[in-house]
Parts: C-alpha cells; structure tokens; sequence
C-alpha cells in the first residue's frame, strides 16, 4: 500500500488511534498527519494546552499570562531551527528539495503534535512529595519526556525526509546538544562551589539541583564536538532520495473525535486553575514586592497567612542559593528584625533558617547603628540566634577596627553566640 503523502487522491480522516500510534513512532500515522492542514492548527492548541499543564501549579496566570506565550515561542523557534537545519543538510547532501515554507507548515505541525508530551509535566508531584521527592520526580519526568521527544522528532525526519536512521538520528541528537548548550550557558543553577567555597549551605533540594545542573552541563559541552562531527560526516555523505513531504495532497482531515480529545485538553483547565492559581496569585504578590523592595508589605502579607495558603514547598525570597539574590538577604532580615508586631514564628524561622544558611553573604559591621541594634535584637529572642551569631564572629573577632557606635552590639553579638551548643560556626555545619 502506498503512503498517504504519495497518492494524493486518497483523502483520509485520522483520529484518536492514529494520534496514539503517531506519538508511538508509526510511520503511517506520522505520514497522515504531514498530509493535513489541520495538523499545524491542532498542534498549536496542545501547545496552549500545554502552557496550561507546565504553569498551571508554576505561576500566577493572572498576573503574568505572558507564561502561556513561552512554549508558543520556545517551540516555534525550535521546530523553524530544527527544520532549517535538516533543509541545510538534505540541500547540502545533494537530496532534491521541498518547497521551504510549504514543508515548514507541515513540520511545524508535525512537532507541535508532539506537545502532549508536556502534559506529564502537569503531575502535582509538589503535593504528593516531600521537596527533595518532588525535584526528583520532576527531573525525572523532564528526562523521560526530553528523550522521548528527540527519538519521536528523529523517527519524523526519517519519515517524511526519506533519511535512514543514523542519519535523522546524527541531526537530532545534534540539534538537542546544541539547545542543552544554550541551556546549561544561561539557565541559573544552584552551583556546588559556591557552597563550598562561600559558606552557603543548601537545602538537601538545592544539592539536588546543583548537582544535576553541573552534571547536566559537563555532559552537555563534552558531547558537543562529537555530534558535531558526526553531523559534519552525516552532511558530506550524498543522499538522493526524494523527500516524502512535499507540497502537494494536503488532504487529511482530523475526526471530530480527535478535535474534541484537543478542545477538551485546553478546557479541562478551567475547573483545575482556581485551586492552584489562588496559591500563585498570592505568592506573585509576596515576590513581586519583595523584588521591587517594598520588603514590609511584602512581610505583612506572609504574616496575614499561613504556609499552606501558598504553593506546597514554597520559600519567600531571597533565593540565597542562586546569584539572582533579590532583594538582599542583609534587607530582609532587617525587614524582619524591625517588624512590630513580631512577625508570624511560622515565617520568622523560615527567615531564621535563610540567615544560617548564608548569613556570611554579608557583613553586619557595615549596618548602620539603628539597624544592628534591631538585628542583634532579633537574635536574641530566635531560637537559632546563637548559633547565627557563631556565623557572625569571624567578622567581629578579625575586625581590631570596630567603630565605637558598634561595639557595644558586638559584644552582646559574641553573648549571643555563647549560648551556642557549637562555638565554631563550622561544628554545625550538618545539623
């Protein structure tokens, strides 16, 4: 039997199964949806669909719907690179070629029929896992649908460019590389050194994704030269098989079926959002404050709610563990210690872990006198004061210069630390 893409007076009508088995690799049902037009309109409402499943329990839709534009962007620029570079490289191996915009209509709808692959990414692993069980679930998922989408996306350029398996292999693996390159170049991770070296310590979380991100980026720029060698090979070998997606016999049509399974994907949003973007919303309002320095409003809506009014594993900023410090953790704590009435323990020891946590990313002789009183203050009242303090006194105790207008604060700083059960703010390092 023919493919559909070669007889052009055969109009087929595809579903649901043909669906399935295209998201399976079947190159039947990969031929019959390069040969509709509806495909690419489809495509581009799972992609919509999908901006809902990644965001949904991510972000304040409300306030930023600018999120659910992202995987519109992202996939578009992806697919056009991607496809310009298989076009380069059938031109470059002497392969006759498709007309450009006509066989990008169909690709790009080719790979934006793969996004309900990102529906995995809508699992509230937050709510079923503890913190460090839900970034495993969720690095996990990231892998299985990253993997999954370079082999479905190589099985369509065998397809539909007539390439053999190496080769449409060789080209993805390239394209994906050089797209892990440029996220590992500019996505923020929580790097390890810094720990190290800065006396950050991180929650067992941050480890996680530190480690993970620094492994995901010596992986990602060692491999690189060697696919591009293999593509460099793969483009000097002659190819002349004439390419399946042609211009010609756009005549699948999608069932009604399959068009409600795609309205119903989008739809099923609207009872899902209220819940979680609630959450959001409220968590939009805290960070959006917090950033643009409006730190005690932002302090007096934590102390109006409790932590599960927020997303589940949430963290008021600042992200110490990140170099994007915003707004500084020396602001905060200030904020903190200066609020009356006292803010909520709850979140007062929330702010205390941060500041055992990095308290050395600052130097407190460098407060102004007013603000070092109500920090010193502050400590004394927390529980984990003292051993704050013991991070504290390697500055004080290093400093023969103290300003007089500070010293006394320095000193009832060392009482504090005293009451340590560790007198060296490295013995607790683990605890």
């Amino acid at each position: 039997m023919k493919d559909s893409l070669e007889n052009p007076s055969s109009a087929t009508r595809f579903g649901i199964e043909t669906f399935g088995k295209f998201l399976g690799g079947d190159r039947q049902a990969i031929l019959t949806i390069a040969n509709s037009r509806w495909a690419f309109w489809a495509g581009a409402i799972l992609v919509l669909a999908a901006g809902f499943a990644r965001e949904y329990d991510g972000e304040s839709l409300w306030d930023e719907p600018w999120h659910l534009a992202i995987p519109f962007g992202a996939s578009l620029v992806a697919a056009t690179s991607l496809y310009l570079l298989v076009f380069v490289a059938a031109a470059i191996r002497g392969q006759p070629l498709v007309r450009f915009f006509s066989g990008w209509y169909r690709f790009v709808g080719l790979f934006w029929m793969t996004a309900p692959l990102a529906f995995l990414y809508a699992v509230p692993y937050e709510r079923l896992f503890s913190e460090v069980g839900a970034v495993q679930a969720n690095l996990w998922t990231l892998a299985v649908v990253a993997l999954w989408r370079v082999v479905l996306m190589a099985r369509v350029i065998q397809v539909v460019f007539n390439w053999y398996p190496v080769a449409s292999g060789i080209i993805t693996v390239f394209f994906a590389d050089v797209i892990a390159v440029i996220v590992a170049a500019t996505f923020e991770f929580p790097v390890a050194m810094i720990a190290i070296m800065g006396g950050v310590r991180y929650t067992p979380a941050e480890m996680l994704l530190s480690e993970v991100g620094m492994l995901f980026q010596i992986i990602s720029f060692l491999l690189l030269p060697f696919v591009l060698a293999a593509a460099v090979g793969m483009c000097i070998s002659r190819h002349k098989l004439k390419p399946i997606l042609t211009e010609s016999c756009l005549n699948s049509r999608i069932t009604p079926s399959l068009w409600a399974v795609v309205l119903a994907s989008l739809l099923v949003w609207l009872p899902i959002l209220p819940g979680p973007q609630r959450e959001q919303r409220l968590r939009f309002q805290v960070e959006s404050r917090m950033t643009s320095n409006r730190i005690a409003e932002a302090l007096k809506i934590l102390d109006q709610h409790s932590s599960d009014d927020f997303p589940p594993h949430w963290s008021p900023p600042p992200r110490v563990a990140y170099s994007t410090n915003n707004p500084p953790l020396k602001q905060v704590l200030i904020g903190v210690a200066k609020m009356e009435p006292r803010l909520n323990p709850t979140w007062e020891d929330v702010f205390a872990t941060k500041a055992r946590s990095a308290v050395e990313v600052f130097n407190i002789l460098e407060l102004s006198p007013e603000d070092l009183e109500a920090y010193t203050t502050w400590l004394e009242r927390i529980p984990l004061g003292p051993k704050i303090a013991t991070r504290h006194l390697y500055r004080i105790e290093g400093n023969q210069t103290i300003h007089e207008s500070l010293q006394a604060l320095a000193d009832r700083i060392k009482v504090v630390a005293q009451k340590a059960p560790h007198k060296h703010p490295l013995d607790d390092w683990d605890d």
